[in-house]
């Protein structure tokens, strides 16, 4: 699977390009004033060149896809992103540290409720038993998530945000925010009002609930923590 994203990957991916990236070992350790050859000066272009394919395809989707407000505030930010590349930023490790059993407990709590949802609403196919409960679904895979919504009758394409999030209106309009899915633990009012995550279906509350909290513990905190360098703490 070609998902990467270095700029080979990329124009591999999206223009069936190969760049050589070989070429520029000769970069490293050049005598200064020494000559550039013909195929140093080709792949220096080639380089350069391709970016501009690529952009013309990233423009064109993020216009489709309504983002190019976003686009633009990201690129206000390049300055920024960039000192904070070189400088590294300061964090509170222990703070971060202590967030991290309360942030995993709601990506707990949310995936219990999932689960639960799943079971008493004819989405399970399978039931595999553990000490901690029970399990219907991997809620970390798109795939039985999004097949589990359909047996749901949540009919989205994907699990894109905009897909997601334009189902819900037309389902709130038609059914006036309330919902037939049984949740017999917990109440459509009770615990999940804490969260605000923008959706009115109790399903896709409580997987946006569980999306946001597992990528700000595995990305914002985890991964941030795994690369403060241990003699600066940035």
């Amino acid at each position: 699977m070609n998902s990467g994203f270095t700029l080979a990957e990329i124009a591999r991916r999206r223009l069936g390009v190969e760049l050589d990236k070989a070429v520029r070992d000769a970069f490293i350790g050049r005598a200064e004033g020494a000559a550039f050859t013909d195929e140093e000066l080709l792949y220096s272009a080639k380089d350069a060149e391709i970016l501009l394919d690529i952009h013309t395809q990233q423009m064109a989707e993020l216009t489709a896809e309504e983002l190019l407000r976003v686009y633009e505030l990201e690129m206000c930010l390049i300055s920024v992103t960039v000192r904070m590349e070189y400088g590294g930023v300061c964090v509170d490790v222990d703070k971060m540290r202590s967030a991290l059993p309360v942030i995993d407990e709601v990506v707990r709590k949310a995936d219990h409720v999932l689960q639960e949802i799943c079971l008493n609403n004819g989405a399970a196919d399978v039931i595999l038993f553990e000490r901690g409960g029970f399990k219907v679904l991997n809620t970390a895979s798109p795939k039985q998530v999004l097949a589990a919504f359909h047996k749901m009758g949540i009919d989205v394409p994907s699990l894109n945000r905009k897909d997601l999030t334009d189902w819900d209106s037309q389902w709130a309009a038609k059914n006036g925010g309330t919902s037939d899915v049984s949740i017999s633990s917990i109440g459509e009012d009770g615990e999940d009002s804490e969260y605000n995550v923008g959706f009115a279906h109790p399903v896709l509350r409580w997987h946006a609930v569980r999306t946001a909290a597992a990528k700000l513990s595995g990305t914002y905190i985890t991964g941030l923590l795994n690369t403060v360098n241990p003699t600066t703490g940035r």
